[in-house]
């Protein structure tokens, strides 16, 4: 029978992972309550009692009408020695949907770490089905391999197979997505960071009328709202416009139907209605983040058609670092996530976690990079053109 986690609980969790795994330091602001809100989808009065409880706990002080900060650590937590390997070559498997984007790397910094320690890895590709996940995670398991990395395709709301291995005690490791409403093992990139990052690049070259671009069913998607969390709370520290209502998008389903095809003698993107809708609701719209490098490239097509020039007329900057992004007409600005370094860390915890069976759950937040190329100008530059446009 699964235990219940009260909400207020897991916004305590989060709070500390964050500080455990180097994400947070001493003095550091923590999320306001709004974006703990939003994050965590709960009241504010089940915010409050975490930031209370926390406080209590000494964990964060609070300065009146500025924020809550990350208390002073009097010794760091060290971490349990992890137990020598007791057999030659175990098996660890990895449960992720297939993506150009990050999987070689991902494979490479696991394989390295893996080979290092006399494990080897077994792969299946869940094409980001739920259905098909399930089904990997129950015949990894029955073929007796010792641990699982899963990039999961579940949400929230939706996640009893993963529940399951942890109340059965399996090892395993969630990767570039996490679950708030679950407490355990992860790799992601500090997103919160390079959401910031994003909005940073843009504000300092004096864009102060921007929107975002997303898969619209995964909004809630807690790796995407830290995206965005990010992304607005730059723009809120300089008074600058950004919120629902500067949210678009299509959902992953019809873009993955109908993106990218350059063979049809029509052109068509599920990405054009919504570039119109953000255009007329935003007329003096100069730049755009995309939640990840794909829509980036797609929406670069839409602004194309409708005779919109990047970078002149709108900057656009991605996520991930994608590999293609040096090879288009416009090379891609993007924050870069770190996916070799995210596969070691996972292998590494992964292989602490059967070998240490009663560590604590914790996660890793990895640095993410600004990568600065074409698609992205001051807006100054654009001025004129866009007048003239008007």
């Amino acid at each position: 029978m699964s235990t219940f986690i009260p909400a207020y609980r897991k916004i305590k969790e989060y709070i500390r992972l964050q500080v455990k795994s180097g994400a947070l330091l001493p003095n550091d602001q923590i999320p306001s309550q709004i974006e703990l809100m939003e994050l965590f989808d709960v009241s504010r009065g089940t915010v409050h009692k975490a930031i209370a409880e926390l406080t209590s706990d000494g964990d964060i002080y609070g300065i009146h009408g500025v924020g809550n900060f990350i208390a002073e650590s009097e010794a760091p937590i060290a971490a349990a020695p992890a137990k020598p390997s007791e057999s030659p070559m175990r098996t660890i498997g990895l449960v992720i949907p297939y993506d150009f984007r990050f999987t070689p790397d991902l494979l490479k910094g696991m394989e390295q770490q893996l080979s290092e320690r006399g494990y080897r890895l077994i792969v299946s590709n869940s094409d980001g089905n739920p259905k098909k996940e399930e089904q990997l995670l129950t015949q990894l398991v029955d073929e007796g391999i010792q641990g699982l990395v899963v990039y999961t395709s579940f949400t929230e709301k939706m996640h009893a197979p993963i529940a399951q291995l942890q109340r059965n005690g399996f090892p395993f490791v969630l990767v570039n997505l996490y679950l708030t409403t679950l407490p355990c093992d992860f790799v992601v990139s500090n997103n919160v960071e390079g959401g910031q990052l994003a909005a940073t690049h843009l504000v300092e070259l004096g864009h102060r009328s921007t929107a975002a671009f997303i898969w619209t069913d995964m909004r809630e998607i807690a790796t995407i709202k830290e995206r965005l969390i990010g992304y607005s709370r730059i723009m809120a520290e300089h008074k600058i416009a950004f919120g629902k209502n500067r949210i678009f998008g299509c959902t992953s389903k019809q873009f993955k139907e109908r993106a990218g095809n350059e063979y049809s003698k029509d052109f068509y993107s599920p990405l054009e209605e919504p570039l119109r809708e953000a255009l007329a609701a935003h007329h003096d719209l100069s730049a755009i983040f995309c939640i990840n490098d794909v829509i980036a490239l797609e929406l670069m097509r839409c602004l194309a058609h409708l005779g919109i020039r990047v970078p002149q007329d709108i900057s656009v900057i991605g996520y991930d670092d994608s590999a293609f992004g040096t090879h288009i007409q416009v090379p891609l600005t993007t924050v870069r996530q770190n996916f070799y370094e995210m596969g070691l860390q996972a292998a590494d915890k992964a292989i602490a976690l059967i070998e240490g069976p009663n560590r604590m759950t914790s996660g890793i937040y990895l640095p993410t990079q600004l990568i600065m190329r074409n698609s992205t100008a001051a807006h100054s530059l654009s001025d004129t053109d866009t007048a003239s446009q008007a």
